[in-house]
């Protein structure tokens, strides 16, 4: 992961050894809650053949009991497998900062995380460190800065779709409809309109603002998330190319009350979807100038003459028009 992390001189092993399996507790504030099918089953396969060949880490709680740091899947392995004992690495008891630092340093160093369990852990951090400075949760985490910015902007949900998303990626990635991704989206779309539109955005708290925008999904008037999110923003930043404050207010505001409107909707407004075409027009002239600045035109070319002058004669009429206007 690059930065190393400060839990690298924490707790050392102190030894290595066989214990029973059934003494080795899951830690349930292991922040991978979710696991792959596939390559649970290659591991599983992997370890029927080979048994494990790396250690659990694990801690001791009481005499012969064990928590477990690293290794839930090789542990899952073992039970499925019927394994009397299991191969550990016993460090010293972790505290509490320690252990989800530890959890970080093992994991992000062999498979990442998904988001949303990851940005769980992150919380207690901040918590326990009561610091949420981005470049300090890097360093010690070991995540990268746009992974902890990610993280902090999905701790902002409501708790219930906290829930939904951890719910959600446990089904098939074509069956999601709330992922982490799209929860992003949306807390973009709304920091765009929080920004720009204070007038519309103090109308609603965040929450009924998210509610509106899960209603949408759940009708299918969102269907890419990312694209809705764009829009919302240059619908937000529309007065920057002429549109009146009021025509961008209106246009989100419609968006956000009528649950069945969809963005093409609120981006189909006269005003806004004309500033945004003139723009587009406007950069593919410059291309097209540029272009013909280096071309070299035969006159034998007659079908490249025939569109130039089409072009120039439409050109032409439309200086006209606005020149008139």
């Amino acid at each position: 992961m690059g930065t190393k992390s400060e839990l690298e001189v924490y707790a050392p092993v102190t030894k290595a050894k066989d214990v029973l399996t059934d003494s080795v507790e899951v830690n349930p504030d292991n922040p991978r809650l979710i696991f792959g099918q596939m390559k649970f089953d290659e591991l599983l396969e992997s370890i029927r053949e080979n048994g494990i060949l790396v250690p659990l880490t694990v801690y001791e709680v009481s005499e012969d009991r064990y928590m477990l740091i690293d290794g839930q899947r090789r542990l899952m392995c073992a039970q499925r497998l019927n394994f009397k004992k299991v191969p550990v690495n016993i460090i010293g008891r972790p505290t509490r900062e320690e252990y989800i630092l530890r959890m970080f340093n093992i994991h992000n160093v062999k498979e990442d995380w998904k988001l949303m369990p990851t940005a769980l852990k992150l919380k207690e951090i901040i918590n326990l460190r009561k610091s949420d400075n981005v470049v300090e949760l890097a360093l010690i985490t070991g995540l990268s800065k746009s992974a902890v910015v990610r993280c902090k902007k999905l701790l902002r949900l409501p708790q219930k779709y906290i829930e939904l998303i951890l719910e959600e990626e446990k089904k098939e990635v074509k069956k999601r409809k709330f992922s982490e991704d799209f929860f992003l989206d949306m807390l973009g779309a709304i920091d765009s309109i929080k920004r720009y539109r204070k007038p519309v955005y103090s109308k609603y708290t965040e929450e009924e603002l998210i509610e509106r925008l899960v209603e949408k999904r759940t009708r299918e008037k969102i269907e890419n998330a990312t694209e809705f999110r764009r829009k919302v923003s240059q619908i937000a930043r529309a007065h920057t190319k002429g549109v009146p404050h009021k025509e961008a207010d209106s246009a989100l505001l419609e968006l956000i009350e009528k649950v069945d409107a969809t963005i093409s909707d609120a981006f189909d407004t006269p005003s806004i979807k004309y500033a945004y075409e003139s723009v587009d027009i406007k950069k593919k002239c410059e291309s097209l100038i540029r272009d013909l600045d280096f071309l070299t035109i035969s006159s034998k070319d007659e079908t490249l003459l025939s569109v130039l002058t089409d072009l120039l004669q439409v050109v032409k009429a439309k200086i006209r028009k606005l020149t008139e206007a």
